[in-house]
């Protein structure tokens, strides 16, 4: 994929062995209302047989629906069992939200695994530790 200025994106590791891993979460900003062009040369570049993506974006003002979509068929056309897109806006430069209201949107949304003890972590709780 080309970036704005028509240059092909690379990126780096062209491609790693993910096979270990069930789920992968590809995790990139918004870029002119598409996800970025790194993020989606890394997917032309690798696959993702039986498992499962995440493509998770923040953002400022708005995702072009049509971008995931596409990005969805490319992922699948990898060898992705299942895609599913995630997102949190973020704001504009004057009015962004901090790191730490990501962390809390993700928990409150998504994110809430269970630590080998039995309580529950939150992204919040892991950073802190």
């Amino acid at each position: 994929m080309d970036d704005a200025r028509g240059v092909r994106a690379e990126a780096s590791p062209r491609s790693i062995d993910l096979s270990a891993y069930d789920t992968v979460w590809l995790v990139a900003p918004i870029w002119l209302y598409h996800p970025t062009p790194p993020i989606r040369a890394f997917v032309e570049n690798n696959r993702f047989d039986g498992q499962r993506v995440v493509l998770f974006n923040t953002y400022n003002s708005r995702i072009d629906q049509a971008s995931i979509t596409d990005f969805k068929r490319v992922v699948l056309l990898k060898g992705a069992c299942a895609f599913e897109h995630l997102s949190v806006r973020r704001g504009r430069m004057e009015s962004q939200v901090s790191p730490d209201e990501i962390l809390a949107a993700i928990d409150d949304r998504w994110f809430v695994p269970t630590s080998a003890e039995g309580s529950q972590q939150t992204c919040r709780s892991m950073r802190s530790e």
